[in-house]
């Protein structure tokens, strides 16, 4: 599966691609992450008798040097995802006039949490707006998609220039809104040969993330995934003021899905993508399931009352 359109080659390379891409020197010992990849999957066959794959590649952009820390492998872990009010009924135990009782809990919004300033960000000294982990997806959020991701995460930190989809969506075409850019961060959760689950977070000035909705929804109808071409589904049930959601088919090989979208909260946007074997059908309520938490976690974190665009 490839974010960037044409020019798709095979797994291997376009790990590589997306993990050197903006890189200055050969910074990344590459055929280390591979065969970690190679292991780890050895390791989930073993312990499954079929494995529901998860399949994303990610470009990592930038015109300035970042570093890319691979987590996980000397024992750490990301961060638990900061606690959060459930969106779905509490039920609460026997009440003395009878059986439980289901207590509708409020799903987190912008005006539930309170309204942190911008300086509550430091700003970093590569310009960009200091996004916490705690704001994209962890790895207990992916724990649904039993497909031995979480282990390993590469995390480029927070800086500018991060794609809307952590990944171009059309070959050689930056999106048009450099100007507006605040900074972002995305972490790709890999698993066997480039496979796994990449989500990002932008923080943009003005009208900058509404402008950036408006590209993502175009590029997606426009670009293919490969050779797979794309079509947006709907978006129904998804949280924020803008959402888009798209769908390609057969990418890679048949019966292997790209779901891709982001939600646009004030002038901040959160993306989720994810492709796996399964029916089109699945792979898109996957994507839309890590959206809602995706949004969840971005309110919580307080950046959409910050930056309000």
């Amino acid at each position: 599966m490839s974010l960037r359109g044409e020019g798709t080659t095979c797994p291997d390379d376009r790990l590589a691609d997306a993990i050197t891409r903006g890189l200055d020197d050969a910074s990344v010992d590459v055929a280390s992450l591979l065969v970690g990849a190679r292991r780890g999957a050895r390791r989930i066959r073993r312990r499954r008798a079929a494995v529901t794959a998860v399949v994303v590649t990610a470009v990592v952009v930038g015109g300035v040097p970042v570093a890319v820390g691979l987590l996980g492998t000397d024992g750490a872990r990301p961060p638990a995802p900061a606690a959060t009010a459930p969106t779905s009924p509490d039920i609460t135990g026997p009440t003395p006039s009878g059986p439980p009782t289901a207590v509708l809990v409020p799903p987190v919004t912008p005006s539930s949490v309170p309204a942190p300033s911008a300086s509550a960000f430091a700003t970093l000294d590569n310009g960009s707006v200091d996004i916490p982990l705690d704001a994209l997806l962890a790895a207990p959020d992916l724990s649904a998609l039993d497909a031995g991701l979480g282990n390993d995460v590469i995390d480029a930190g927070s800086r500018l220039g991060v794609e809307t989809l952590g990944a171009m969506i059309c070959a050689d075409e930056q999106e048009p809104v450099a100007d507006s850019d605040l900074g972002g961060r995305s972490l790709y959760y890999a698993g066997d040969l480039g496979e796994g689950v990449v989500t990002s977070v932008r923080v943009l000035a003005g009208t900058g993330a509404a402008q950036v909705q408006d590209y993502v929804t175009d590029a997606l109808v426009r670009c293919p995934s490969g050779d797979s071409p794309r079509e947006l589904v709907s978006t129904e049930g998804l949280p924020g003021e803008q959402s888009v959601l798209g769908l390609a088919r057969d990418v890679g090989e048949p019966g292997f899905h790209e779901a891709v979208g982001s939600v646009r909260e004030g002038g901040t946007v959160v993306s989720v993508s994810v492709t796996r074997a399964g029916t089109p059908d699945e792979v898109v309520a996957e994507a839309r399931q890590l959206l809602v938490r995706a949004h969840e976690k971005l309110v919580a974190s307080g950046l959409p009352q910050a930056y309000p665009g």
